[in-house]
């Protein structure tokens, strides 16, 4: 089980199950922290961030920010034990490091995943109510795959302006590139999977789900793999993205092409095709 003091909060982010020549491979990804709840202290950790972002004294009193900030302002739990279940068997993860995650591959039968997305969930101590649970979303061997940028392609971020870009991602409500939703909407509805890439830090993990959420992007329906690379440059994140899908199958000999159309004009069903954006 998984042994979790009161104060302690697990997150299980969403990852995908890929397909191996015996059956099915995981890797789960979780995250342990202590939020940051005593008043004075989180008073002094908010200063602390605002002055190392710029941001003014009225900046940082808005909502937004508050919200925003409560996922930085946390005590990472290392070396914490956790417990999931998952295709009803029990799996201990691997330690936590010192950053608070966890990353343990499991493998699975073929017949594991047969449907969509299967629920998995922490298994807690004796007289621990809290729930804490995620997803993992199977990933077929052949089909179309959309990689994707979030920063300037879906959200509106103007990374370019480092002062604009802490204004859109701290201060700011998360504004959707207008018309991508539907979009992306459309090549769901013709079975396509989306991945999301993004150089934000895992803390904005959750704003960013909610917002794909209100956005109305296809993430309900076909979430995407999160992969934050913070450093890398935008066209390394896209390689790499698109190097671990066309390898997430025995069968998969899906092929990579720069330009949307070219993509859509010579998508091949019998094959994982990506389309970068």
């Amino acid at each position: 089980m998984s042994i979790l003091k009161s104060d302690e909060e697990l997150e299980l982010f969403p990852v995908l199950a890929h397909r191996t020549p015996d059956g099915w491979s995981v890797e789960l990804h979780g995250w342990v922290y202590e939020p940051e709840v005593n008043s004075l202290r989180r008073s002094l950790a908010i200063n602390s961030l605002s002055r190392s972002l710029g941001l003014s004294d009225d900046e940082a009193k808005g909502d937004v920010f508050a919200r925003r900030a409560r996922a930085f302002l946390v005590d990472n739990e290392r070396n914490k034990e956790i417990t999931v279940e998952l295709c009803g068997r029990q799996f201990k993860l691997t330690l936590t490091s010192a950053d608070g995650h966890t990353r343990t591959t499991l493998q699975f039968p073929a017949e594991a995943f047969t449907g969509g997305p299967a629920a998995v969930k922490a298994i807690l101590g004796e007289g621990d109510a809290r729930q804490f649970g995620g997803f993992v979303y199977p990933l077929a061997s052949e089909g179309l795959s959309v990689v994707s940028d979030v920063d300037d392609t879906i959200k509106i971020s103007d990374v370019r302006n480092k002062k604009a870009l802490l204004s859109n991602t701290f201060l700011k409500e998360f504004v959707p590139v207008p018309g991508l939703a539907e979009v992306y909407t459309r090549w769901a509805d013709l079975g396509a999977s989306f991945h999301y890439v993004s150089a934000s830090p895992w803390q904005l993990h959750s704003s960013l789900a909610d917002f794909f959420k209100s956005a109305g992007l296809p993430v309900p329906v076909i979430p995407g793999l999160f992969r934050w690379v913070c450093g890398i440059r935008s066209e390394a994140r896209h390689h790499n993205m698109a190097r671990d899908v066309i390898r997430c199958g025995p069968c998969c000999q899906g092929c990579c092409f720069y330009g949307l159309l070219q993509v859509l004009a010579r998508a091949d069903r019998s094959q994982r095709t990506c389309i970068i954006r």
